[in-house]
């Protein structure tokens, strides 16, 4: 291959790369976010389905409404995960998951319980909030 074809070809990948960088940094932020929610949907589901097995099945008393009551509940249930490098109790984007009461519901009960995440931009209450709510006993 002569010189001049492959200072061709490398213009031609610095062409494609100044051109297209912007879409290509948008395609993997987009992918990790998306990683990011399924990952966060797993764990709500699992705080859900540990919620409903502690507080129905083995009768643990339920912590009060104090946020970080639940957050030593979720580090306390999930401490002997082997190769867990982060807070458990903390969603993927850095905020603690909210678990509080869905409504007016008693907090004798872990049905209607809502754990909620945040989302990608780490504020709640808003569209992007990922959030399941407890189910009682016979909605299982």
């Amino acid at each position: 291959m002569s010189g001049y074809m492959k200072l061709l070809i490398v213009c031609g990948i610095i062409f494609l790369v100044v051109k297209f960088h912007q879409q290509f940094i948008n395609y993997l932020v987009s992918s990790s976010d998306l990683t990011k929610r399924i990952m966060t949907k797993y764990e709500i589901d699992q705080l859900e389905h540990q919620i409903f097995l502690d507080f129905t099945a083995n009768n643990i008393p339920i912590p009060s409404k104090n946020e970080f009551q639940w957050r030593d509940y979720i580090r306390e249930k999930n401490k002997s995960k082997k190769n867990v490098a982060r807070d458990p109790s903390i969603d993927l984007w850095g905020i603690p998951y909210q678990i509080r009461p869905s409504s007016s519901v008693s907090l004798d009960l872990p049905a209607g319980l809502m754990i909620r995440s945040a989302g990608p931009d780490t504020i709640f209450y808003n569209d992007d909030d990922l959030f399941i709510v407890c189910k009682s006993a016979s909605g299982r």
